[in-house]
This record gives C-alpha cells, structure tokens and sequence, in this order.
C-alpha cells in the first residue's frame, strides 16, 4: 500500500496584494495522488489536477496580458493629454 504524500511547491509564504483585504497568502502543495492543492488565504482552497493547473495558468497569462495592454492603453491616452 502507497504512503500519501505532500509537498510543498513555491514559497509557502508567498502572497498576492489584494485590493479589499491587503495580502493574501498563498500557499501550493503537490500531493501523491497526483493533484494540486491552491490556497488563497484561510477562505479559499482549489484542488484540481495537472490539467487544471495549466487551464489555470492559461487563463491567469490571459488576464495579466489583459491588463498590460489595458495599461498602456491607459498610459499613451495620458501622454497625449
């Protein structure tokens, strides 16, 4: 019989700055069962496998590259008033 393991991945005292609730923290474990364990803070927790991890990143990449393009949008209407 296989031993469940865990460990951890990252820096488990990561943290994100939130708008509303200042930091955040993060912390990911891997486990021996093949998923991923995502906890945002004490309220939060995503459990999914390797594929919902990459479907995570993929719309997590989209997102920031949203709001890059939003913000230098933002930035040339500035220089130009």
């Amino acid at each position: 019989m296989d031993v469940y393991k865990r460990r951890y991945v990252g820096n488990p005292m990561d943290s994100v700055h939130t708008e509303s609730h200042g930091r955040l923290g993060v912390s990911v474990t891997v486990d021996s069962l093949g998923m991923a364990t995502i906890e945002l803070g004490q309220s939060m927790t995503l459990r999914v496998n390797e594929s919902g991890v990459d479907k995570l990143r993929e719309i997590l990449f989209i997102t920031s590259r949203a709001l890059s393009i939003d913000r230098q949008g933002l930035e040339l209407y500035s220089k130009t008033s």
